[in-house]
């Protein structure tokens, strides 16, 4: 398959996205005591919240692209890919999870002098991603994008013939009907369910149709204009605009020739993954124990310390974790 320099960084900035934006809004750390977060730091770091509506178009397309380019057919080929994916992604997310189990045991026992009980049957959930039943109960928050991805990944591989096989109309119909359902469901299911998030998924699938000439431009931005519609009555104008953004950036396969970006695009999964428990279990815990009463510079001093500790552990993750499961994954036949 040809390389996609557009996936690579677009993986990287919504990584750092919802780095910066987690540590800055999620975190606790400022207050109403501090103007310049209350007045405009604070603000401009919520547009972190695109990087996972950015997550999900980049899907949307790249695991089609890699399906169709990989000679995908349904249903012989099914289990090989479901397995590839899982390989891919499993390994990481389960050993993320005790690495945050362990940390949150250290802190609540021999730094604050408190217990820690674990709830078994909570983590067990997690395996299957199971905890989208209530939406309910995930050990870190960001783990609740990881279950509506993988209940994308069971949707395609079962839609696949009938949104990129046959003819044109029976692909855009059968779009259309998948739209208009998971619109209407939307309405009476939680968010950890994939019903709500179908818009963004489509804006990549169209995407790719239409790359792929299975679209023409005519179709591909009237349903474009469906999808960006359906996105702003529900989901608001940031996820519109993180729409449009992503479908800009791939299909003019922009480069933006900064190597650091496309490093984090490497890592983005392993940044994702543990950038809370590196960042802010850890590193701003760390800084607030030594550094309690610290002005609000410092605090964002301490941040942005905090975004740079959680890159190159998280390399460190990707090296020793994630880098052998994309090897294992490749391997299974």
């Amino acid at each position: 398959m040809k390389r996609l320099l557009a996936i690579e960084w677009l993986r990287g900035f919504a990584a750092l996205s919802v780095c910066i934006m987690h540590f800055f809004n999620a975190s606790g750390y400022f207050g109403e005591s501090d103007p310049i977060f209350t007045s405009f730091l604070g603000k401009l770091t919520l547009l972190g919240r695109m990087g996972v509506p950015i997550f999900f178009v980049i899907s949307g397309f790249i695991i089609p692209y890699s399906m169709w380019h990989g000679g995908y057919t349904f249903p012989e080929k099914i289990r090989n890919f479901l397995a590839r994916r899982f390989a891919r992604i499993e390994p990481p997310y389960i050993l993320s999870i005790f690495v945050c189990l362990i940390v949150w045991y250290v802190i609540r026992v021999f730094v604050e002098g408190g217990s820690y009980a674990v709830d078994w049957k909570n983590i067990l959930m997690h395996l299957g991603y199971l905890n989208v039943i209530d939406g309910e109960g995930w050990i870190l928050g960001v783990y609740w994008t990881l279950g509506v991805e993988f209940q994308y990944y069971l949707l395609i591989s079962f839609l696949f013939p009938i949104l990129f096989l046959g003819t044109k109309i029976r692909r855009i119909v059968s779009a259309l009907v998948l739209l208009g359902l998971s619109f209407w469901l939307s309405k009476y299911v939680h968010d950890g369910l994939i019903f709500r998030h179908i818009p963004l998924f489509l804006a990549g699938i169209f995407t790719f149709q239409y790359r792929e000439n299975l679209l023409d431009l005519k179709w591909f931005l009237f349903l474009l204009l469906i999808i960006l519609a359906a996105l702003s009555a529900d989901l608001g104008l940031l996820n519109v605009f993180s729409a449009v953004f992503v479908v800009v950036v791939i299909l003019f396969n922009i480069d933006i020739r900064f190597k650091p970006m496309y490093f984090l695009g490497t890592i983005s999964y392993s940044l994702y993954l543990m950038h809370w428990t590196f960042g802010v279990d850890i590193s701003m815990r760390f800084f607030k124990y030594i550094l309690p009463d610290i002005s609000e510079i410092g605090k964002i001093a301490v941040v942005i310390v905090c975004v740079f500790i959680s890159i190159p552990l998280s390399y460190l993750y990707y090296l020793l974790i994630e880098k052998p499961a994309i090897r294992w994954g490749k391997k299974l036949k």
